[in-house]
């Protein structure tokens, strides 16, 4: 499923934070997992968010952008 409906986490790789976008008026959850499958985070918003980082150990870490109806946008972003 390449339609991501305006969707965009950056930067990737990120170090500090991360930005993301969703479509106008969005509600929205991101959920951030590292590579063992452990929840690390989680920030609702809409329209946009910026997610502070920092305390996040370097590597993988796999997302899930979640609206009302469910997943949106899976994938993967690497902090150095």
């Amino acid at each position: 499923n390449e339609q991501d409906n305006g969707i965009s986490l950056f930067p990737s790789p990120f170090t500090t934070q991360l930005n993301v976008t969703t479509a106008p008026n969005q509600q929205a959850s991101l959920l951030l997992y590292n590579f063992m499958g452990q929840q690390v985070l989680q920030q609702s918003f809409t329209n946009s968010t910026t997610i502070n980082t920092e305390q996040l150990a370097d590597g993988i870490y796999f997302y899930e952008l979640r609206d009302s109806k469910g997943p949106v946008k899976t994938g993967k972003v690497v902090k150095e």
